[in-house]
C-alpha cells in the first residue's frame, strides 16, 4: 500500500510573520530616522562653522593687504556691493551669477560660491521666506558694521552711520580673539529684504542707528538656527559656536532681541560699551 503523498509546504511568509517584519522596520526606522537627521545637522552646523572660518580668515588677510582696514558693509553708489565682494579674490573668486551686479532676491542674482551660504539657513524662521539666504542683501552671514564697516561713501545723507567710522583700523580691535565680526545673521523681521548683509550686538554701537525701529524687530541680530546655537567668526580667525546668551543677547531668541544685553564681545575692546 502506497503511502498518501503529501503537499509540499510553501515557502513564502504566512500573514504573522509578514507582520512582524513590518513591525521590527517600522521600530528601526522610528529609531534611525532620529540619528540620521541629527547627523545631518551636525555635518550642516560644522560646514557653516567651516564656511566662517574661512571669512575670518579672508577678513584677517584683506587687513594685511589694505594697510590694516576692515571693508566697508556696503558701497553706496553704482551696484552696490556689499562686503563679500571684498573677499572676492580670498575665497576662490566668483561669487554670484553676475558679480557686475548686486546680489538680492529683488533682481535674482543669486550666490555662487558655496562659503557664503550657511547649509541650515533654510532652517531659520526669517530666513528660510522665499530663500532669502541665496543672496547675499538678505542672505546667510552678517558683518558686525557697527564695529568693522560703516558704508561707504560714509555721508550724513545714509544717517545711520557717524562719518567718523570708516575706515575702521585693524589697530582699534584690541582683542581680535573676542570680538565678533561675522556671524549667521537672522535679519530684519520688518523689511522684505531683511539686510541680513549686516549684523547688529546686543545693543546699537557706536552712534549708529536702524531701518525702522532703533530695537526689536528693527534690528539683525544673530540666529541661533544651529539647534540653538549660532556659528560666528571673530576677528582674530577663529570661529566658534555660540548661543544668543553667550554673545550677549538678553533673550534666547533672535525674533525676541529688543536693544538690551552685553556688548563685549562686539565692541573690540572687551568692554561692555
Amino acid at each position: 500500500m502506497s503511502a498518501t503523498p503529501r503537499c509540499p509546504r510553501s515557502a513564502g511568509f504566512s500573514l504573522t510573520e509578514l507582520l512582524v517584519v513590518i513591525a521590527i522596520l517600522g521600530i528601526l526606522t522610528a529609531i534611525l530616522l532620529p540619528a540620521v537627521h541629527r547627523a545631518r545637522l551636525l555635518g550642516e552646523r560644522t560646514k557653516c562653522l567651516n564656511n566662517l572660518g574661512q571669512i575670518g580668515k579672508a577678513l584677517v588677510m584683506y587687513t594685511m593687504q589694505w594697510d590694516g582696514v576692515y571693508p566697508a558693509t556696503r558701497w553706496a553708489s553704482g551696484a552696490k556691493q556689499r562686503w563679500p565682494f571684498a573677499l572676492r579674490d580670498l575665497v576662490g573668486g566668483r561669487l554670484t551669477e553676475n558679480d557686475a551686479i548686486e546680489s538680492a532676491a529683488s533682481n535674482g542674482n543669486k550666490i555662487m560660491n558655496h562659503v557664503f551660504a550657511c547649509p541650515s539657513a533654510r532652517a531659520s524662521k526669517n530666513q528660510r521666506t522665499t530663500q532669502r539666504w541665496l543672496f547675499f542683501r538678505e542672505g546667510s552671514y552678517g558683518y558686525n558694521w557697527g564695529t568693522f564697516g560703516p558704508f561707504y561713501p560714509n555721508t550724513d545723507g545714509d544717517k545711520i552711520s557717524p562719518t567718523w567710522r570708516y575706515p575702521v583700523s585693524h589697530a582699534c580691535i584690541e582683542r581680535p580673539a573676542a570680538t565678533i565680526v561675522v556671524a549667521d545673521s537672522f535679519g530684519n523681521a520688518d523689511l522684505a529684504d531683511c539686510h541680513a548683509y549686516t549684523l547688529d550686538a546686543p545693543r546699537l554701537l557706536h552712534g549708529h542707528t536702524r531701518w525702522g525701529t532703533t530695537s526689536g524687530k528693527g534690528m539683525t541680530p544673530m540666529d541661533n538656527r544651529h539647534s540653538g546655537r549660532g556659528n560666528a567668526a571673530f576677528a582674530d580667525g577663529h570661529a566658534a559656536a555660540l548661543t544668543l546668551r553667550d554673545a550677549g543677547y538678553a533673550q534666547d531668541q533672535p525674533w525676541l532681541v529688543d536693544g538690551t544685553g552685553d556688548n563685549s564681545l562686539w565692541t573690540g575692546t572687551g568692554q561692555d560699551e
